[in-house]
């Protein structure tokens, strides 16, 4: 489509054609829709990889307590089982990416279970882009372990 056929008709003085276009509507939207979309589309990935940041931060506290309360319910346990049991409770992070320390204690006659879990969230989707650093998660809670009868 022309210019011409836009102003229908021969322009009557020169360079009105130059007003026809100033005054037609035709691809209004289009034009809004390139102008806002960007934008759209940032806030739509930003929400995204906050849900993603905010569901492996929950899922990592979720199995630092959830591992600590089962302990509690024992007599002895290895630091090797509590951290391996730790790292299957996390969902939505590999166990490799974790970095899991348990230690134990003794003050008078209570075992006291440390667990410390640490995790490094890369950003992927507008994080990257930004160019934001990586993350470290850490979760850490003591408990102790239950006494012999």
């Amino acid at each position: 489509m022309s210019l011409m056929s836009i102003y229908r008709g021969r322009p009557k003085r020169p360079f009105g054609w130059v007003r026809a276009f100033a005054v037609c509507r035709k691809g209004a939207a289009a034009v809004e829709f390139a102008l806002v979309a960007p934008t759209l589309f940032a806030i739509i990935l930003g929400l995204c990889e906050f849900g993603i940041f905010a569901w492996n931060r929950h899922s990592l506290e979720y199995a630092t307590e959830e591992t600590a309360r089962v302990v509690m319910t024992k007599t002895a346990v290895t630091d090797s089982d509590v951290a391996a049991d730790l790292k299957a409770r996390v969902s939505g992070i590999a166990s490799t990416d974790l970095d899991a320390v348990v230690t134990q204690e003794i003050v008078g006659t209570t075992t006291f279970v440390t667990l410390s879990v640490s995790y490094t969230y890369k950003f992927f989707l507008l994080g990257s882009l930004v160019g934001l650093e990586p993350m470290v998660f850490k979760s850490k809670t003591r408990v102790p372990l239950r006494a012999t009868s």
